[in-house]
Protein backbone atom coordinates (compact mmCIF):
# COMPACT_ATOMS: atom_id res chain seq x y z
CA UNK A 1 0.00 0.00 0.00
CA UNK A 2 1.32 3.36 -1.01
CA UNK A 3 1.64 6.25 1.34
CA UNK A 4 2.00 9.80 0.64
CA UNK A 5 4.05 12.10 2.61
CA UNK A 6 3.95 16.18 2.31
CA UNK A 7 6.47 18.90 2.96
CA UNK A 8 5.75 22.27 3.95
CA UNK A 9 7.97 24.62 3.57
CA UNK A 10 7.84 28.46 4.76
CA UNK A 11 8.93 32.16 3.21
CA UNK A 12 8.90 35.34 4.01
CA UNK A 13 9.75 38.48 2.05
CA UNK A 14 13.33 40.50 2.77
CA UNK A 15 11.52 43.20 4.27
CA UNK A 16 10.29 40.96 7.18
CA UNK A 17 10.32 41.72 11.10
CA UNK A 18 9.64 39.85 13.83
CA UNK A 19 8.35 42.99 15.13
CA UNK A 20 5.49 44.70 12.96
CA UNK A 21 5.74 48.41 12.19
CA UNK A 22 3.54 50.55 14.06
CA UNK A 23 2.51 51.98 10.59
CA UNK A 24 1.30 51.03 6.90
CA UNK A 25 3.13 48.94 5.70
CA UNK A 26 3.15 46.86 9.08
CA UNK A 27 5.39 43.82 7.46
CA UNK A 28 6.20 42.12 4.51
CA UNK A 29 4.42 38.91 2.94
CA UNK A 30 4.87 35.23 3.76
CA UNK A 31 4.33 32.57 1.10
CA UNK A 32 3.77 29.07 2.73
CA UNK A 33 3.65 25.46 0.05
CA UNK A 34 2.03 22.34 1.13
CA UNK A 35 3.53 19.56 -1.37
CA UNK A 36 2.36 16.11 -1.35
CA UNK A 37 4.46 13.21 -2.75
CA UNK A 38 3.73 9.65 -3.25
CA UNK A 39 6.35 6.57 -3.14
CA UNK A 40 8.22 7.00 -5.55
CA UNK A 41 8.54 10.94 -4.82
CA UNK A 42 6.30 12.12 -7.29
CA UNK A 43 4.41 15.53 -7.11
CA UNK A 44 0.85 14.37 -6.40
CA UNK A 45 -0.60 18.31 -5.59
CA UNK A 46 1.15 21.81 -4.65
CA UNK A 47 -0.97 24.19 -2.07
CA UNK A 48 0.38 27.45 -1.96
CA UNK A 49 -0.52 30.67 0.46
CA UNK A 50 0.34 34.02 -0.27
CA UNK A 51 -0.30 36.04 3.38
CA UNK A 52 -0.30 40.32 3.24
CA UNK A 53 0.88 41.98 6.01
CA UNK A 54 0.92 45.31 4.40
CA UNK A 55 -2.23 47.13 5.65
CA UNK A 56 -2.88 44.32 8.31
CA UNK A 57 -1.25 43.13 11.44
CA UNK A 58 -3.22 40.23 11.08
CA UNK A 59 -2.88 39.48 7.41
CA UNK A 60 -5.30 38.55 4.33
CA UNK A 61 -4.31 35.26 2.82
CA UNK A 62 -4.93 33.75 -0.89
CA UNK A 63 -4.60 29.86 -1.49
CA UNK A 64 -4.26 28.09 -4.83
CA UNK A 65 -5.74 25.03 -3.62
CA UNK A 66 -3.58 22.81 -5.89
CA UNK A 67 -1.55 24.74 -8.18
CA UNK A 68 -1.16 23.25 -12.18
CA UNK A 69 2.88 21.85 -12.93
CA UNK A 70 2.68 22.43 -16.42
CA UNK A 71 4.72 25.12 -16.27
CA UNK A 72 2.27 27.96 -17.01
CA UNK A 73 2.42 31.34 -15.12
CA UNK A 74 -1.04 31.33 -12.82
CA UNK A 75 -2.53 34.53 -10.90
CA UNK A 76 -2.77 34.78 -7.78
CA UNK A 77 -6.34 34.91 -6.67
CA UNK A 78 -7.35 38.16 -5.46
CA UNK A 79 -9.30 37.10 -1.23
CA UNK A 80 -13.00 38.24 -0.99
CA UNK A 81 -14.68 39.53 1.76
CA UNK A 82 -16.86 38.03 3.74
CA UNK A 83 -20.18 40.64 2.79
CA UNK A 84 -23.57 38.82 2.78
CA UNK A 85 -25.05 38.36 -0.99
CA UNK A 86 -22.12 40.38 -2.08
CA UNK A 87 -18.20 39.68 -3.60
CA UNK A 88 -16.00 42.23 -3.12
CA UNK A 89 -11.61 42.40 -3.21
CA UNK A 90 -10.81 42.96 0.36
CA UNK A 91 -8.47 46.36 -0.01
CA UNK A 92 -6.01 45.08 2.17
CA UNK A 93 -4.38 42.22 0.01
CA UNK A 94 -1.47 43.93 -2.27
CA UNK A 95 -0.10 41.45 -3.83
CA UNK A 96 -0.41 41.78 -7.94
CA UNK A 97 0.89 38.36 -9.09
CA UNK A 98 1.68 35.49 -10.96
CA UNK A 99 3.17 31.88 -10.17
CA UNK A 100 4.34 28.57 -11.77
CA UNK A 101 5.87 25.47 -11.16
CA UNK A 102 9.37 25.53 -13.38
CA UNK A 103 11.22 22.17 -14.18
CA UNK A 104 14.77 22.73 -14.87
CA UNK A 105 18.15 20.82 -14.92
CA UNK A 106 18.22 20.34 -11.06
CA UNK A 107 14.70 19.81 -10.43
CA UNK A 108 11.32 21.83 -10.18
CA UNK A 109 10.65 25.27 -8.20
CA UNK A 110 8.34 27.61 -7.50
CA UNK A 111 8.75 30.52 -9.39
CA UNK A 112 7.25 34.02 -8.49
CA UNK A 113 7.36 37.06 -10.23
CA UNK A 114 5.17 39.57 -7.58
CA UNK A 115 4.82 43.44 -6.30
CA UNK A 116 3.27 44.46 -2.85
CA UNK A 117 2.83 46.99 -0.75
CA UNK A 118 1.41 50.69 -0.90
CA UNK A 119 1.09 52.64 -4.45
CA UNK A 120 3.37 54.70 -2.96
CA UNK A 121 6.31 52.26 -1.54
CA UNK A 122 5.72 49.13 -4.31
CA UNK A 123 8.19 45.92 -3.76
CA UNK A 124 9.22 43.05 -6.15
CA UNK A 125 9.97 39.77 -5.69
CA UNK A 126 11.15 37.58 -8.55
CA UNK A 127 12.97 34.22 -8.42
CA UNK A 128 12.67 30.95 -7.37
CA UNK A 129 11.51 30.19 -3.98
CA UNK A 130 11.24 26.30 -3.42
CA UNK A 131 12.27 23.15 -4.75
CA UNK A 132 9.27 21.48 -4.62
Amino acid sequence: MSKNTTQKQLWKSGDWRNTPNDKIPYNGIEISCLSTYNDNEKLLSLEVCFSDYTFSLEGVSSTISNLPTDDKWTEIPKPLLPLPNEKKVNPNFSIKSNVKIQKVTDGSYLRIHLSYGPNDYKREELGFIFKV
